[in-house]
Order: structure tokens, then sequence, then C-alpha cells
């Protein structure tokens, strides 16, 4: 099977379990769609308008964390495969599969 993918990156905080304040982290998203004709450029598109609607909130405390994060970003994108989603720099990673 032939998937196209895309990218992008959004910036939010959440808080650490048992603690008051915030921090924040920086994440890395592809996007992962079954090459079904559409243009890269529709899709990227779809998905900064999803890392917008998140870049620079509070994350609930459900989606705090990678995984839950990347089933919540595939889940806004139509016929989306996979997404994987990290913090590269502290090499933490996370996959979600349709």
């Amino acid at each position: 099977m032939i998937q196209n993918g895309v990218s992008g990156h959004f910036s939010a905080a959440h808080r650490a379990p048992g603690q008051d304040h915030f921090h924040g982290h920086t994440w890395t998203v592809r996007a992962w769609f079954p090459d079904n004709g559409e243009d890269a450029l529709d899709l990227r598109a779809a998905l900064q308008r999803v890392l917008a609607s998140l870049d620079h909130t509070e994350l609930s405390d459900g989606l705090a964390w990678g995984g839950p994060l990347a089933q919540f970003i595939g889940s806004m994108l139509p016929g989306c495969a996979e997404v994987e989603i990290s913090r590269e720099a502290e090499g933490i990673f996370a996959r979600w599969r349709a």
C-alpha cells in the first residue's frame, strides 16, 4: 500500500499529574493517508487547521499524552490512516493507526 504523508508542529501546555503548574512542549506531527489521488497540499492544509486549533492552548488531561493526542488528531482528519507524534528533543514518540 502506498501512503502519502504530511507534517507540521504545534506547541501546547499541560499540567503534570499531581502538579499545579503548567509546562509546555513542542510536538511534531506526521499524518499518513492512503494514496487516493488527493493533493498533498490539501492534506497538509487539513493537518495545519487541526494543529492550529491546538497551538498555544492548554491541553486537557485526556489529551496531554502522546497516544491520546495522536488519536485525537487522526480522528479530526477524514481518511487519515496513521498519525505519528513526537517530542523529538526528548526522544518521546507515539503512533495511532486507524
